[in-house]
């Protein structure tokens, strides 16, 4: 295992210093050679922390460590070195997090980067380049004492129901209170999203009206314009979940068992009664399926089919140990 490690960090030695390595060819060092091959990576490990490049010195000094394990002050450079890495990592990324908090992102950007270049595992750094400094359409702003959710929105667009809109932005819970120096992106909302309260609270009464009235078919169209305007709003959500769940309970009385389910997949897993519904439409098309199977049975028993009876009956006892109509069947193609 040694001997391989060995390898590995050999080959990345030098594919990391573009040097060519012909493993056909080379041995692996004898105990004659090792303490000048282990000096050779000890000199590129100090040329490399000189220029900077603390990565490739750390490689450096792991494979020196590799080919002379005797020498009692390696580990403890390479101890010293992953502490610089960590301590440099730490400071850029605190200067990054600023910056950016500041609105500079291109500076933070640079910042992010430089992370990585001494960190390439920093999950954070890496977090903030690929998803926070990939949008130029949003705000940052900082949670402050006595801040919510509508309160910001009031500020930023005059609108507190885009409070909504924040936490839905942010994937967050609108109702999870906010804390003091949290980190919020405020979309820049294209003008059709600015609309004042006031015209959304009409859609809003619209839906509850074509609920009263159950026209359940009425209310979604209403409840997507709500979402369209103020995302995650929660009246909408609550209707929408309403509205779906009738459907899906009018289609179960029309036997449409498999567009009732889609129905109630659409409904919030939360809601009152979801998972009930959704296992009492199952169970219906399970009882209209073996009703379909005992219907071919009972025919292929008039036929003499006693094998294929015998199957499909069994099928159907298996799930259903005690149904009689499927006992039935079994026993007369047994006896015949």
């Amino acid at each position: 295992m040694n001997r391989l490690r060995f390898l590995i960090l050999i080959v990345l030695a030098a594919l990391a210093w573009g040097c060519t390595l012909s493993l056909a060819r080379k041995q692996p060092p004898s105990a004659g050679n090792m303490p000048s091959t282990a000096t050779a990576y000890r000199e590129r490990a100090a040329a490399f922390e000189q220029q900077d490049q603390l990565q490739q010195a750390l490689l450096a000094w792991r494979v020196a460590a590799q080919l002379d394990p005797q020498d009692e002050h390696i580990p403890g450079r390479i101890n010293a070195l992953e502490t610089t890495i960590s301590a440099r990592a730490a400071e850029h990324w605190r200067k990054g997090l600023d910056l950016f908090q500041s609105g500079d992102h291109e500076a933070a950007r640079r910042q992010f980067l430089i992370v990585l270049r001494y960190d390439p595992s920093h999950e954070k750094a890496f977090f903030y380049l690929k998803t926070l400094l990939n949008r130029t359409d949003q705000t940052v702003y900082i949670v402050k004492p006595g801040d919510s959710l509508i309160r910001i929105a009031k500020q930023a667009y005059a609108d507190p129901t885009k409070g909504y809109t924040i936490a839905y932005f942010n994937n967050r819970n609108p109702e999870n209170p906010l804390y003091v120096g949290e980190t919020l992106l405020l979309p820049n909302l294209p003008q059709g999203y600015l609309l004042p309260r006031k015209d959304v609270d009409a859609l809003v009464a619209s839906a509850k009206k074509a609920l009263a009235r159950k026209q359940f078919q009425q209310v979604l169209p209403l409840v997507d314009k709500i979402e369209g305007l103020s995302p995650g709003n929660a009246q909408a959500k609550s209707l929408g979940d309403i509205a779906r769940f009738q459907l899906g309970n009018n289609l179960m009385q029309k036997k449409k068992y498999f567009s009732a389910i889609e129905h109630f997949k659409q409904v919030s897993p939360g809601f009152k009664g979801r998972n009930l519904a959704l296992a009492r439409a199952r169970k219906k098309i399970s009882e209209q399926a073996n009703i379909e199977k005992l219907d071919l049975a009972q025919a292929l028993l008039q036929k003499g089919d006693y094998a294929r009876v015998i199957n499909i009956c069994e099928e159907v006892l298996v799930q259903h140990p005690a149904h009689k109509k499927a006992r039935t069947l079994c026993d007369a193609s047994h006896y015949a």
